[in-house]
């Protein structure tokens, strides 16, 4: 009985054999296949138009024109006829985020703003969502909704 114990022991230590669901993904299966593919800044590297798009509808709530070096070291939105916003972005294996703020509105209502988006690359098109915050007295208003972007060539 001991000795069955200590080869059964050994085996889970191992792993003799046993299948453990956390194996390797041969390169050419199927799996692998459909594993998404980490992406760099270089891949959102150039200039987008973003729309802003309401939560439920297609209605464009607000359009900006990013600008995205390849190293990721500076990003900006730039809301028509407004200066340059700058961005903190990073990339998480397939997805882009992007940070921005704070930052005002236009006067007169001059506010704070900050906004969050989460984005991937779907045929050659950023598609994501976003959320907007705006500080203002009596308590911060919260806009969210989805956000598609196309590469100006």
């Amino acid at each position: 009985m001991r000795r069955t114990l200590m080869i059964l022991s050994a085996l889970v230590v191992t792993g003799g054999g046993c299948a453990r669901g956390d194996e390797d993904v041969v390169a050419d299966s199927p799996a692998a296949a459909a594993m998404p593919v980490p992406l760099t800044f270089a891949d959102f590297a150039g200039r987008w138009s973003i729309q802003l798009l309401g939560d439920m509808s297609d209605s464009v709530l607000a359009t900006y024109e990013l600008n995205a070096s390849a190293d990721g070291s500076s990003w900006t939105l730039t809301p028509a006829g407004r200066d340059p916003i700058p961005v903190r972005a990073a990339v998480d294996g397939d997805s882009l985020l992007l940070d921005a703020g704070p930052y005002k509105t236009p006067k007169p209502a001059n506010v704070d703003v900050t906004t969050n988006g989460v984005s991937r690359m779907e045929g050659g098109m950023l598609v994501g969502t976003f959320v907007t915050q705006y500080a203002i007295a009596g308590g911060d208003s919260v806009v969210r909704g989805r956000l598609r972007g196309t590469r100006i060539p």
